[in-house]
């Protein structure tokens, strides 16, 4: 039997966050292809949206959760730091992702304390494929 996993492969990193209302612009903007990384119309279902250090992450999923909690959420990366500077400290601070405002918001909700305009701790997972053998 096959059961899918996820597998925690970083701890003690810190998330960002973006303002109310820049992801979704920042998702329209790529999805109207006005971008050297686009995004389709039609996005996969997922929990949230980050943006990652690296633009060639544009499009790939990765799985996350405030540090010592126990549900993962699926993100898709939707945008990227896109300048040295902002590369630069996001890189310094040990940040690889920064996360959507509407993310934070049920973060915050979940765990009855409020994270808005706060480093949040987090965790990262990737998904893994495994086998149950009877």
């Amino acid at each position: 039997m096959q059961v899918l996993a996820i597998v925690m492969i970083a701890c003690n990193l810190w998330a960002s966050q973006y303002a109310s209302g820049v992801m979704p612009r920042v998702i329209a903007t790529r999805q109207a292809g006005l971008t050297a990384y686009n995004l389709p119309a039609e996005l996969p279902e997922v929990d949230g949206y980050a943006a990652a250090v690296l633009c060639a992450e544009i499009g790939n999923i990765v799985y996350l959760r405030p540090q010592n909690t126990v549900k993962w959420e699926k993100f898709l990366i939707v945008d990227c730091s896109g300048d040295d500077k902002t590369t630069s400290w996001m890189r310094r601070n040990g940040i690889p992702y920064e996360i959507g405002y509407e993310s934070v918001l049920r973060w915050s909700k979940r765990l009855d304390r409020n994270l808005v305009g706060r480093g949040i701790k987090i965790d990262i997972g990737i998904e893994r494929l495994q086998y149950e053998f009877e």
